[in-house]
């Protein structure tokens, strides 16, 4: 964002500006897409555990939900990439 106000660019007007997990310190709160760590560490480290006691499996997929905040970083979408 502060490359973005460098350069002239206004965010959310000209630039939406989404991250991963709220950092609550920044002044301008930005959207961003909620996650459950604690859930990614205890999934990561099971997939780790049964790689080493099963060398031969697959890899397996993983989806945990998310959700999204959104806050002033970002805009409505404009309508040419809306469906």
């Amino acid at each position: 964002m502060e490359a973005a106000a460098a350069l002239g660019i206004q965010v959310p007007e000209q630039l939406s500006v989404v991250m991963f997990d709220d950092l609550d310190r920044l002044k301008l709160q930005p959207t961003y897409v909620k996650q459950q760590a604690e859930k990614i560490a205890q999934e990561a480290i099971q997939i780790l555990l049964h790689s080493i006691e099963n060398p031969t499996d697959k890899r397996r997929l993983v989806e945990l939900p998310t959700s999204l905040v959104v806050r002033n970083t970002s805009a409505k979408p404009h309508p040419v990439f809306v469906k």
